[in-house]
């Protein structure tokens, strides 16, 4: 969603201003705006680890059942990197399984949690 916004950065990118930038940051600041507030994690409770793969990032996002409630703890992306970005979908998919326990690690600790993928290839590995 990023991506042609950080395509801009590049030192060997010229910086234009097109209709895919633009559409980019209309979907961006559209997130930004969303009532999407991060909540502290508790001692108690399920952790969920959501993830996700495409040709050019990696996300990943952590939720806890509080009081009945799915609620957000932490996000985490980023865009791929060298080899990552010829990665076919279910090496892709893992990728960002690795990536987001990396990331949330902390929170996740030696606890229980639930991993939540639209990879068929991941979830074959689960059962």
């Amino acid at each position: 969603m990023a991506k042609p916004l950080f395509d801009l950065l590049k030192d060997d990118v010229p910086w234009v201003w097109g209709e895919r930038e633009q559409q980019s940051f209309k979907e961006l600041q559209g997130i930004m705006g969303a009532d999407t507030w991060l909540a502290p994690p508790t001692d108690e409770g399920m952790y969920k680890v959501y993830t996700d793969f495409s040709a050019s990032a990696l996300g990943a996002a952590l939720h806890q059942i509080q009081n009945g409630k799915e609620v957000p703890i932490a996000f985490a992306s980023r865009v791929c990197r060298g080899p990552e970005t010829a990665l076919d979908s279910p090496s892709g998919e893992l990728a960002a399984v690795i990536y987001a326990l990396g990331k949330f690690r902390g929170y996740l600790g030696y606890s229980h949690f639930e991993l939540v993928t639209d990879s068929t290839s991941v979830r074959a590995l689960q059962s």
